[in-house]
């Protein structure tokens, strides 16, 4: 399917069910359900192709394996950009999302996904999310630029990943949000979160290396995340603290830098933490 203009229909702009599919250069305008609509394909490729103000999602794809989108254009959807669940060998690459209300791409119960090198923004309903992972495996996240999304940046809850080197500007909660996830979070930069640059939520064994937050409320936010570590992190003119961690056993606190703020540089409640090499 390559080329087309779909204008003004009552369903999906495009649908396909089953087997190898290519979907490319296409343009869908103000579908009555989602612009690209793909269901249990392995070997599918949605590359280069225009989706605008369609009724439900931008792209939604539904199992199947060895899937591939790239290079589109999404915009003004009422639901997630682009939705992907129960797949395996995902790629989500180089995409440009904006103006949607839900997601800016939320992935679910997905097997080998990789969410990389989008740019994201605007993204906003009440608990809208630039990027959503739920219970995926094997996840990468990383060289996605997210500006105001009215929630949170980047948010991985439960499975285990890989979050490294995202630029995150104004989400209205937090910057990236591990939650009953294990995940390694490393070289990212937060500026200006409304809540937390990194909010830790029962995210036991997670490690945050290297990672940068900048004019947030708190830096740092650990709740019951025992044996985290974070380490090398830089945290700069926090409104509150650099790092507030509340009952979270052996979490380690490493050679990071807090500067500037308008309260402690790191404050451990109802919990035991070394501390060690912080400036």
């Amino acid at each position: 399917i390559a080329g087309n203009v779909v204008d003004g229909t009552g369903l999906h702009g495009a649908y396909v069910d089953g087997g190898s599919s290519a979907i490319a250069s296409n343009a869908f305008y103000s579908c009555g359900q989602s612009g690209i609509r793909a269901d249990r394909c392995e070997g599918l490729s949605v590359r280069g192709n225009e989706v605008d103000a369609p009724a439900e999602n931008g792209v939604s794809v539904s199992g199947g394996r060895q899937i591939d989108i790239s290079q589109n254009t999404v915009a003004a959807a009422p639901g997630v950009g682009i939705f992907a669940q129960n797949a395996d060998k995902l790629a989500i690459a180089a995409n440009e999302v904006s103006g949607c209300r839900s997601c800016g791409v939320f992935v679910k119960a997905c097997d080998g996904v990789a969410v990389v090198t989008n740019a994201i923004s605007a993204i906003s309903g009440d608990d809208s999310q630039g990027v959503s992972a739920s219970g995926c495996r094997d996840l990468e996240m990383s060289g996605n630029t997210l500006i105001s999304c009215n929630a949170a940046g980047i948010t991985v809850n439960g499975g285990e990943g890989r979050v490294a080197d995202n630029e995150i500007v104004s989400p209205g909660l937090n910057g990236i949000s591990v939650i009953s996830a294990t995940a390694d979070v490393v070289g990212n930069a937060v500026r200006s979160a409304g809540q937390a640059g990194y909010y830790l939520f029962c995210a036991s064994g997670s490690s945050f290396q290297g990672n940068a937050a900048e004019g947030c409320n708190l830096g740092f936010d650990v709740v019951n995340s025992h044996g985290a570590m974070l380490a090398d992190n830089t945290v700069v003119d926090a409104r509150l603290h650099g790092v507030a961690a509340r009952n979270s056993d052996s979490l380690a606190v490493i050679g990071g830098l807090v500067s500037g703020g308008g309260g402690r540089g790191v404050t451990i409640a109802g919990g035991s933490a070394p501390i060690k090499g912080c400036r």
